[in-house]
């Protein structure tokens, strides 16, 4: 079940609707690649390392842009400073979300599928944090 959109989340919606909407949709389809590939590893586990890398790729992918990538992440977890104590588990979330940026720009070509490989295989490589 999706998390209800924190102040910052929403605030993005008013100010930028119809990116937002792509944005969501990413987010809804990252959920479930996640749950399809990683069934019952969807909290602090390689399911969520996937899902929060495999939505910044895929943000990427719409948008062209890492910063507006990173603006929509760093307000789903949160994060108003860039700078700052983060608990471990918000830790995990920003670097695999940092990853998945990087993944989405070096890949803006490609389908979500292979997209989707793409975050697969730096999970398996380690790349990715699946616990804080």
């Amino acid at each position: 079940m999706p998390q209800k959109p924190n102040e910052l989340e929403r605030r993005l919606v008013r100010e930028r609707p119809g990116q937002s909407f792509l944005f969501a949709l990413a987010s809804d389809k990252a959920r479930d690649e996640a749950e399809r590939l990683y069934p019952g590893e969807l909290h602090n586990a390689r399911g969520d390392a996937f899902r929060h890398a495999y939505w910044s790729a895929l943000m990427v992918k719409r948008s062209k842009s890492i910063e507006d990538a990173r603006l929509y992440g760093d307000a789903h977890e949160g994060i108003v400073s860039p700078s700052g104590n983060h608990s471990r588990e918000t830790a995990m979330d920003l670097h695999n979300n940092e990853m998945g940026r990087h993944i989405g720009m070096v890949n803006l070509g490609k389908s979500d599928e292979e997209l989707s490989v793409e975050v697969q295989k730096w999970l398996d490589r380690g790349l990715l944090l699946p616990h804080p």
